[in-house]
């Protein structure tokens, strides 16, 4: 939690509120916007520091990013480094540097347009390790990513199979979210599923699976490392053919 700081004294009755009031409140909007709340008054310049959420969304998946306007509207250069930096890398980073050192990332919840790997992994590892409990990582890399996965769809894209050329393209997990002692939520989408040699998420009660690649056959070896788990969803992922929830750990 952030330092309490100083009310104004003509302060409306929102802005008279405590600070972790307050930081409760933010904690309901998208990230951008919580910041944005920091222009308000002095009282509300340093309360977003305190939110234990980040909540983003990568603006490449706007409808309007589809133009080449709007892509280069989505990307900053870097002088000092000659590289093209996309906003939503830009965000996230800000975004965990700009809390509190004393506040811990309940929820960490991003939809980004393939970003870059070595800054994923950083994110990723930084929210394992500060007292995650919600973590929900949405991938996209192209538009085929957004094809039904059914045999029975009616459109033309609709397929019982992730296509050839999404095999090998999506990002493998982060084997440290599955030694995470304080998660209870995860949601993953468009990844495949990579496992370490043990699996100890004790106290996650919800699993949600989107387009997971399980190309070695790993998600019993997951279920059976979550003793608590009460709720699972498995969206559009083919290669998974089965499992049983009463299987022991191995």
């Amino acid at each position: 939690m952030a330092p309490s700081h100083r009310k104004g004294g003509r302060g409306d009755r929102l802005s008279a509120l405590p600070d972790n009031a307050l930081e409760r409140v933010l904690s309901h909007l998208a990230s951008k916007e919580a910041v944005r709340s920091s222009a308000l008054s002095r009282r509300w310049r340093r309360v977003h520091e305190g939110v234990p959420v980040i909540d983003l969304v990568d603006p490449n998946l706007a409808p309007a990013a589809a133009s080449a306007a709007s892509e280069s509207a989505s990307t900053t250069w870097c002088h000092e480094y000659t590289l093209l930096i996309p906003i939503i890398a830009i965000s996230v980073t800000s975004a965990i540097v700009s809390k509190g050192a004393d506040t811990p990332i309940r929820t960490f919840r991003l939809n980004a347009f393939h970003p870059p790997y070595d800054l994923l992994d950083q994110w990723i590892t930084i929210v394992a390790t500060s007292g995650i409990e919600d973590l929900d990582v949405k991938l996209r890399y192209n538009e085929s990513s957004k094809h039904t996965l059914c045999p029975y769809g009616l459109s033309r894209g609709a397929s019982a199979d992730f296509l050839k050329s999404d095999r090998n393209r999506y990002i493998r997990t982060h084997r440290h979210i599955f030694g995470c002692p304080t998660l209870r939520r995860l949601q993953l989408t468009n990844w495949t599923l990579d496992l370490p040699a043990s699996v100890d998420m004790a106290l996650l009660d919800t699993l949600c699976l989107a387009r997971i690649m399980d190309p070695n056959g790993e998600l019993q070896q997951l279920i059976s490392g979550c003793p608590s788990l009460a709720h699972l969803t498995l969206e559009e992922c083919p290669s998974i053919e089965g499992y049983s929830r009463d299987e022991p750990p191995p």
